[in-house]
C-alpha cells in the first residue's frame, strides 16, 4: 500500500518539476494589447483560447493588488468569464512563421475566430481593453499552464503563469 502512494507522490512530483522548468526556460510568450507572440505554437499545438474575466458580484476589486499577487495562491475563483467575449482560434494553414510573428488581436490574420473550435464567425476581436483581465488557455503543447493577464490603465500587460496540476 505505501508503494502506491509513493508512486502517486513521485508522479505528482515529476509534473510539479515540469511545470517549474517550462517556467524558468521559457517567457517566450508574449502577449500586449494588439497580439500573442508565441513561440510554443506547432503544427500540432495551433489552437488556443481567450476568455475575458470580471469579478464575480460581491468581490471588491480593491482586494486584488495586482503587483502583489502570489501566482500558487492566484484568486481564481473570484473571477467569472465574461461570455461576451470568449473566442478560440485555429491557426489554420499551418504555417512556421507563428512561431515569430505576432498573431493580431485587431487584424485579420488569415484564419477566423469563434466561440468554439469548430465554428469561426469573426475575423478580428478587437484590442484587449485597458483596466481589464483575461485568460489565455491551450497556449501550450503540454496545456499544463493557463496564462492569467492583467491588462492596466497605461496599456501594460502583466502575465501570470497557472499551473493547471
Amino acid at each position: 500500500m505505501k508503494w502506491k502512494f509513493l508512486l502517486v507522490g513521485v508522479s505528482f512530483l515529476t509534473v510539479i518539476q515540469k511545470c517549474q522548468d517550462l517556467l524558468k526556460k521559457d517567457r517566450s510568450i508574449t502577449i500586449t494589447t494588439e497580439y500573442i507572440q508565441n513561440s510554443h505554437f506547432t503544427e500540432g499545438n495551433r489552437s488556443f483560447g481567450i476568455q475575458r474575466l470580471r469579478l464575480k458580484d460581491g468581490i471588491d476589486s480593491n482586494t486584488i493588488i495586482i503587483d502583489s499577487i502570489n501566482v500558487n495562491h492566484f484568486p481564481l475563483d473570484s473571477f467569472e468569464i465574461d461570455p461576451e467575449f470568449e473566442f478560440r482560434t485555429f491557426i489554420n494553414p499551418w504555417d512556421e512563421k507563428w512561431k515569430t510573428k505576432p498573431l493580431y488581436f485587431n487584424q485579420f490574420n488569415g484564419f477566423l475566430w469563434g466561440k468554439t473550435r469548430y465554428e469561426k464567425t469573426d475575423s478580428i476581436i478587437g484590442n484587449l481593453e485597458l483596466e481589464t483581465w483575461y485568460r489565455f488557455h491551450g497556449i501550450y503543447p503540454e496545456n499544463v499552464f493557463s496564462i492569467i493577464c492583467y491588462v492596466n490603465e497605461k496599456g501594460k500587460v502583466k502575465q501570470y503563469f497557472i499551473s493547471l496540476y
